[in-house]
């Protein structure tokens, strides 16, 4: 990308998007950092623009040929990423490490796999990884432990005593009736 983050003709690229630049209007560096509270190298950058819900910025341009009026909206995070440090590579999100959605300071982004990036976060999937033990206590072992195809885990210790369980009801069940 261009130093000055448009070329010639108006034209910008924002990883696989191609921006138009309409006539008149500011280039994405101007209008992205028209909507960020900069401040010092380490601290964050909160982005003033638009947000969604759980705190992500965003902002909307105009993609295509100046005949072609679509937009596009891109993520605040992202854009700073591709401003300042460069694409980002294939098959890659981008992870906060300051772990605040709302910040944009480029030094805490980093490029990473989405598993990386579900496990460094406050998750479900990484709070169930980082478990040792199962509910009742039983350490997850290769020896103890089954994991299911889709990724669980499910203690055979536990597996076990649902089994004696299910067979001690079924032959109480038996003897009463009989």
């Amino acid at each position: 990308m261009p130093d000055d983050d448009t070329n010639t003709d108006g034209d910008e690229y924002m990883g696989h998007v191609h921006l138009t630049v309409p006539p008149g209007s500011k280039p994405l560096l101007a209008r992205w950092l028209g909507k960020v509270d900069v401040g010092g190298a380490e601290e964050c950058w909160p982005w003033t623009g638009a947000r969604t819900s759980v705190g992500y910025g965003f902002l909307s341009v105009r993609t295509g040929d100046r005949k072609d009026n679509r937009k596009v909206t891109l993520q605040a995070h992202r854009v700073a990423y591709e401003l300042f440090i460069g694409p980002i590579p294939d098959g890659l999100t981008i992870d906060h490490l300051c772990r605040n959605p709302n910040c944009v300071n480029p030094t805490h982004l980093e490029p990473v796999t989405m598993w990386e990036n579900l496990m460094r976060g406050d998750t479900l999937t990484a709070r169930k990884a980082a478990q040792t033990h199962c509910v009742h206590g039983h350490e997850f072992t290769p020896e103890n432990t089954y994991v299911k195809a889709n990724g669980c885990r499910l203690c055979k210790a536990c597996a076990r005593d649902r089994v004696r369980e299910i067979k001690r009801r079924q032959r109480h069940s038996r003897s009463s009736t009989a």
